[in-house]
């Protein structure tokens, strides 16, 4: 099995093929852009 790895990634999206393609996003766009505002993933756990 080969494995391509492309520099763009896509975090929210599933993708698939070669060239990679999206398949199906895993949220809506609106709550992307509000996960992404929040970035909860840069703050510290109490």
């Amino acid at each position: 099995m080969n494995l391509i790895k492309c520099r763009k990634r896509f975090p929210n999206a599933i993708v698939g093929g070669v060239p990679a393609k999206i398949l199906k996003k895993r949220f809506e766009e609106n709550t992307i852009e509000n996960l992404i505002k929040e970035a909860w993933w840069d703050k510290s756990n109490p």
